[in-house]
């Protein structure tokens, strides 16, 4: 490998990103088979074999996934000089750059871009935590940087799963003596005390929850925060979750059932949280249903009397007739969320502007390889 070119075909054009994995590039590809790719290679020196292996490791993962949508497609690895790499499609911006915008900007992101977010990261990872074949594949360091957006020709940006440098079969005995390794913040607790033998796919749902919970929130570490403010909440007799107002002032488009959600997917035991990441797709899913059900009740129009006949009537009216007609029947649907009506007719009114749109941003954000 030289500081221009490596695998005798692929051309460095400019430095995307740089972890503890190594560091990647943009290239170009001088056969012209994959025009522009992502190379990824190892900036240590020496270069172990352990290296090598991992690098090994991840093509053979990404190999086996790479025909989820959501996961980054591999176009070739090799070694260059003793120095190994794995070339990839060229992709946006991460998830990392768009949180750290909206933070600076002040602006939340919809709920709407959020669940698509997630929904997508979990559809990624619940082939692999689902496959038979060596078995549940865990990836073991999610987290904004490794989420990537691809930017389509619709609306809707397309998630990628970048990283698997980290992951590894589920209770395989001959990778329980590799190190447990992962982001700072995003570990669940059994993969931040070293416990390999405890590494499932519940692992890799905690990192989720902890990045659903940054993403409603544009704050990190707050988990701690929504396990308490949960406290002491749990289900009417209508199984309508009751409203929690520490909840309701830091997100009042929130439904409560998925904040429930994400308290699930981040609990300390591995044994109380989601199963998979198809698991908690689901239960994703069903609370922002169950949501969009009170809101479309709540937003009924008001019932009114209809009006008598004096005609035909046989009995004295119980109060004039012009106060029935305009007595209002309220919705029982609508009873639940009373007391969040109150509560946001009494928060603090920020003045409006135009919000930012994601699907704008990842449009001026495509990576353009410099003019040459």
């Amino acid at each position: 490998m030289d500081h221009v070119s490596i695998g005798g075909r692929y051309r460095f054009l400019r430095r995307l990103a740089q972890g503890g994995s190594g560091t990647v590039w943009s290239a170009q590809d001088d056969l012209g088979i994959f025009d522009k790719c992502a190379i990824k290679f190892p900036y240590c020196d020496p270069i172990d074999q352990s290296i090598r292996d991992r690098y090994q490791r991840e093509a053979c993962f990404l190999a086996l996934l790479g025909e989820s949508p959501h996961i980054v497609r591999p176009y070739a690895c090799g070694e260059s000089n003793g120095v190994p790499y794995l070339v990839m499609e060229l992709l946006g911006m991460s998830l990392r750059e768009l949180i750290d915008l909206y933070r600076y900007d002040r602006t939340p992101l919809s709920l709407d871009f959020i669940s698509d977010i997630i929904t997508q990261i979990c559809s990624a990872l619940v082939i692999a935590h689902r496959n038979l074949w060596p078995g549940a594949i865990l990836h073991l360091d999610i987290n904004p940087n490794n989420v990537l957006l691809q930017s389509t020709a619709g609306a809707r940006p397309v998630v990628k799963i970048v990283d698997f440098s980290s992951a590894r079969v589920a209770r395989q005995r001959h990778l329980l003596a590799l190190p447990t390794e992962g982001t700072p913040g995003y570990m669940a607790p059994e993969q931040e005390r070293g416990d390999r033998e405890a590494l499932c796919p519940a692992t890799d749902v905690y990192a989720i929850g902890v990045l659903a919970l940054e993403l409603l929130l544009l704050e990190r570490g707050q988990v701690a925060w929504l396990q308490n403010s949960l406290v002491g909440t749990g289900v009417q007799d209508d199984h309508t979750p009751w409203e929690s107002p520490l909840l309701i002032a830091r997100r009042p488009d929130v439904p409560i059932a998925l904040w429930h959600v994400v308290r699930q997917a981040t609990r300390a035991s591995a044994t109380e949280r989601f199963g998979d990441a198809g698991a908690l797709a689901d239960a994703w899913t069903a609370a922002m249903t169950q949501a969009s059900h009170i809101a479309a009740a709540a937003a009924e129009p008001v019932h009114l009397l209809p009006a008598l006949d004096p005609a035909t009537r046989t009995q004295p009216l119980p109060c004039p007739a012009t106060e029935i007609l305009t007595q209002r029947v309220p919705s029982p649907v609508a009873r639940p969320i009373a007391g969040l009506a109150s509560l946001l007719a009494s928060a603090p009114h920020r003045p409006s502007r135009e919000p930012l749109s994601p699907e704008a941003v990842l449009q001026e954000r495509l990576i353009a390889p410099p003019q040459r």
